[in-house]
This record gives C-alpha cells, sequence and structure tokens, in this order.
C-alpha cells in the first residue's frame, strides 16, 4: 500500500478521471491531472469487469502498487494520477505489467528516460 500521504482518494480520483489527460495500451491506461499538493499521489483501479475475483483484482493491484511505489517521488512536477486496469491485462507477467506501465509514463513524458 502507498504511504498515507501518496494515496489519491475520494473527488480528487473523480477529478482526475473527469478532467486529467489520458493515454492507453493494451492492458493498463493511465489518467493524470496536476498537483495541488507538492507531492505526487496515486491510486489504482481495478473494476469488477477485470475479473469477478476479489483475490484477482488485488494481486494485480499489488503489482503495480510495487511497480508505481518508488516512481511516485520522481514525478516532476508533482501529478495525480489514476491506473485503470483493463481486462487484457489479466494475463500479463509482472515484467510485462511493468513495461507497459513504464512505456505510458514515458510517452506521457510523466518520467524522464
Amino acid at each position: 500500500m502507498f504511504p498515507k500521504t501518496r494515496r489519491l482518494t475520494g473527488k480528487a480520483v473523480v477529478f482526475v478521471i473527469r478532467r486529467g489527460r489520458a493515454l492507453s495500451g493494451p492492458g493498463i491506461r493511465i489518467k493524470w491531472a496536476p498537483a495541488s499538493r507538492s507531492v505526487s499521489r496515486a491510486t489504482i483501479v481495478t473494476p469488477l469487469a477485470f475479473d469477478k475475483r476479489a483475490t484477482r483484482r488485488n494481486r494485480i493491484k499489488r503489482q503495480l502498487r510495487e511497480i508505481l511505489g518508488p516512481l511516485l517521488t520522481q514525478f516532476n512536477p508533482p501529478v495525480n494520477l489514476v491506473v485503470l486496469v483493463s481486462g487484457q491485462a489479466k494475463g500479463k507477467s509482472f515484467a510485462g505489467l511493468k513495461a507497459e506501465l513504464m512505456a505510458l509514463l514515458r510517452k506521457g513524458r510523466l518520467l524522464s528516460g
């Protein structure tokens, strides 16, 4: 789980989903908006359409949090980020998820390199 200062919750999530910029890959979609705070915050959304079993939805959320956690300090300027997972991410390995998420973050110019 992200530290409390790095979690995006409530109305901020709704704002980012409605008004944020978006990029999509085959299994992951990211939406982001500039942060009003001095730190980047994030959340991961895995809908019931991904899988009906909570254990599978929670597993992919844990994997994505593991990938995203160290990166939150590298966003400059700070952003609020929502990661939306689709059904096509179901069969992907950890390395595949990491490659897709990193490619989207670089494409959106949220990360350098």
